[in-house]
């Protein structure tokens, strides 16, 4: 049996953590290690996590954020096959059987990721979200993260660097798969075994001009990097396109976001993408125009959705 170590960063979660908890045990495999980095929680989440005794391998820390309480949970982990669940997204039945299966058919693979449902604060089902199949060009050129909840990955394959970006507030989880798949091969695992939980907070507060220009600090220190191979060092002026133009989409959400700035600026890395057949992967025209359009557009849209809230209501 393949081992296989899963870890939990969480601070004052306790709302969900107990959820998360008996998601991850409740799969019943036997070569699980389990590491929960409490990142200085105030709430009731030391009580929780005392309830499961020697179940779980607990480190406290000093709040520190995200970034670094991934980072010493990684760093703890005895096993080479290493996933990062978040503390409010439980995973579903069979996945830990269905990626140790997947691991020991391939052996190559540094990665593999599930598709995922998207859930309400109360664990309610919204959504079924099928994930892409995976091509890491896709994923640099296109600026768009493949691996998404329940992803599984190679501890070795970092070759001793942190897990997660310390400069990357937002976008660290994205920069660490850019990072990682410079060294192998990942592929997507069919079935819904993992989720993402949606808590409904205010559009603007998820969409700030920090975490749009996170994107793009990504992308600088990815091609900063030294080891690069000519064909993807090749790729930069696309890539930096990609990410000025899913930064500017944060614009749709929040007027305080420079969007024109941003996409006038992809448009100039890269007046035109080559075309791809996936509709997600190419620039909207549409969303370009309303960008632009804003923030006319940003109040004809708002009527517009309140036109329908009372017909609705009528």
């Amino acid at each position: 049996m393949l081992p296989i170590t899963i870890v939990t960063p969480t601070y004052n979660a306790g709302a969900f953590i107990g959820e998360t908890i008996e998601s991850v045990l409740s799969q019943t495999y036997a070569a699980l290690e389990y590491v929960i980095v409490d990142d200085g929680s105030t709430d009731d989440t030391p009580t929780i996590l005392s309830r499961y005794g020697e179940m779980l391998r607990v480190h406290r820390q000093a709040n520190a954020g995200e970034q670094a309480a991934v980072n010493a949970g990684v760093a703890l982990a005895s096993n080479d096959v290493v996933a990062i669940v978040n503390a409010d997204d439980p995973i579903r039945p069979g996945l830990l059987a269905a990626v140790a299966e997947t691991f020991a058919a391939q052996p190559d693979l540094i990665g593999v990721y599930p598709d995922w449902v998207m859930i309400d604060r109360y664990g309610r089902e919204l959504r079924r979200v099928r994930s892409l199949e995976y091509t890491f060009e896709d994923m640099l050129k296109r600026h768009y993260p493949l691996p998404g909840p329940g992803a599984f990955f190679r501890k070795s394959a970092l070759g001793g660097e942190p897990a997660r970006d310390s400069a990357l507030r937002y976008s660290g989880d994205f920069g660490f798969w850019l990072r990682i798949g410079l060294r192998g091969p990942m592929q997507r695992l069919p079935g819904f075994y993992a989720t993402w939980r949606q808590h409904g907070s205010g559009a603007s507060s998820g969409h700030s001009a920090e975490m749009a220009m996170d994107k793009i600090r990504l992308v600088e220190r990815f091609f900063a990097r030294p080891d690069l191979r000519a064909e993807i060092r090749s790729t930069e002026r696309q890539a930096m396109s990609a990410a000025y133009y899913r930064a500017s989409l944060h614009a749709i959400h929040n007027t305080k976001v420079p969007g024109k700035r941003l996409l006038l600026r992809s448009y100039q890395l890269r007046p035109i993408w080559r075309w791809h057949r996936n509709p997600v992967m190419r620039r909207s025209l549409l969303r370009a125009l309303f960008i632009l359009g804003q923030p006319l557009s940003g109040h004809v849209l708002s009527s517009i959705a309140r036109i329908q809230r009372g017909c609705r209501a009528a």
